[in-house]
């Protein structure tokens, strides 16, 4: 997926600048991965509404385009 943005990973806390424990690490790659799907699942739905929409404005411009045929009456008097 070339157009996302990666969040970057880091492996030392830069306040205290200790390593992470490897339970940190662990959890804070499961937050980033959380982060990712949440993204991803997002972009999906906008995708899905967007195409939705698209299919919505396709139908009601097929509808706009109905042929319309005009009869001319002729009176007849008797």
């Amino acid at each position: 997926m070339e157009g996302f943005g990666r969040v970057p990973r880091y492996f030392s806390d830069k306040t205290s600048g200790r390593v992470l424990s490897e339970e940190e690490r662990a959890a804070e790659n499961v937050y980033i991965q959380k982060m990712e799907r949440e993204k991803l699942e997002k972009l999906r739905r906008k995708a899905d509404k967007d195409k939705a929409e698209a299919a919505k404005r396709a139908a009601a411009g097929k509808g706009d385009k109905v042929p319309v045929v005009i009869i001319k009456s002729t009176v007849v008097s008797l």
